[in-house]
C-alpha cells in the first residue's frame, strides 16, 4: 500500500489487477505441489509424508437427502487443517518468478494483485505482459479457473 501511497503524492497514477484462485484449495494439483515441495528442497521422508497425507482421502458429496458414491481426488489439500493452507501457499509461491521486476505482485490467501505506476505506454506493456504471464503460469500449474477483476 505505501507504494500506492508515494505514487498517490507524485500525482502518478498506479494500475491495479486483481486475481482470484477460485476453490484455491480444491484445485492444487498433488504431482505438481510434490515437484514444487522438490524444487525447494523439502527432504524426501516429508515429501512422501505429505503425498500420503493427500492422498487416499476418500470424499462423499451430500446434496439434500442423497450421498455420491466416495471417490478419491487427485487435486485439494484438506482444508480444516494446519498444513493445508501453506501447501497451498507453497503451490502458488513461485508465482512472482514469472513477473518482471518492474511490475509489483503481491501473494494474498486465496488471491493475488499486480499492480504498476503508468507513466507511458510502454508501462501499460509491461503489466498486460505481467497479466499474460500470470494467465501462462496458472495454465502451467493446471490452474484453468484463474478469474480476474479489474480496479482502476
Amino acid at each position: 500500500m505505501q507504494d500506492w501511497y508515494n505514487s498517490l503524492d507524485r500525482k502518478i497514477g498506479t494500475d491495479v489487477i486483481y486475481f482470484d484462485f477460485e476453490k484455491a484449495f480444491d484445485k492444487v494439483d498433488h504431482q505438481i505441489l510434490i515437484r514444487k515441495l522438490q524444487e525447494i528442497k523439502i527432504d524426501s521422508l516429508t515429501i512422501r509424508w505429505i503425498a500420503n497425507f493427500l492422498s487416499n482421502r476418500s470424499h462423499i458429496v451430500k446434496i439434500g437427502d442423497h450421498f455420491s458414491e466416495p471417490f478419491l481426488p487427485k487435486t485439494g489439500v484438506p482444508q480444516g487443517t494446519v498444513l493445508g493452507p501453506l501447501l497451498f501457499l507453497i503451490y502458488i509461491n513461485d508465482l512472482p518468478k514469472h513477473i518482471p521486476k518492474n511490475i509489483k505482485v503481491k501473494l494474498y490467501a486465496d488471491d493475488f494483485k499486480l499492480y504498476s505506476e503508468i507513466k507511458t505506454e510502454k508501462d501499460c506493456l509491461d503489466l498486460q505482459g505481467a497479466i499474460n504471464n500470470a494467465y501462462r503460469w496458472a495454465k502451467n500449474n493446471d490452474w484453468n479457473s484463474l478469474s480476474q477483476r479489474l480496479r482502476f
